[in-house]
């Protein structure tokens, strides 16, 4: 009885053993493909911030060109009239 326990431990040590492996090789092109998918997503984000930076930037900007567009519009009707 001891000998067949002994055996079995054995068989389930060398089976622990192949699943880890196992485990380890299924899970390692896994791991690859998802840095490169979260490399992409940083990549992409980073881009987004700095497209809204540029947004943000045109935006001010025109804030600041209206009141001018404005008053070149009054010095054009003012230049008009004449």
């Amino acid at each position: 009885m001891e000998h067949k326990l002994a055996t079995a431990h054995t068989e389930m040590q060398r089976l622990l053993t192949e699943n880890q492996r196992l485990a380890v090789t299924l899970m390692a092109p896994l791991q690859e493909q998802a840095q490169g998918e979260v490399q992409r997503l940083r990549l992409r984000e980073a881009s987004i911030w700095k497209l809204m930076e540029r947004n943000a930037a045109v935006t001010e900007d025109l804030r600041t060109i209206e009141p001018l567009k404005k008053e070149g519009y009054a010095a054009r009707v003012g230049l008009h009239s004449l």
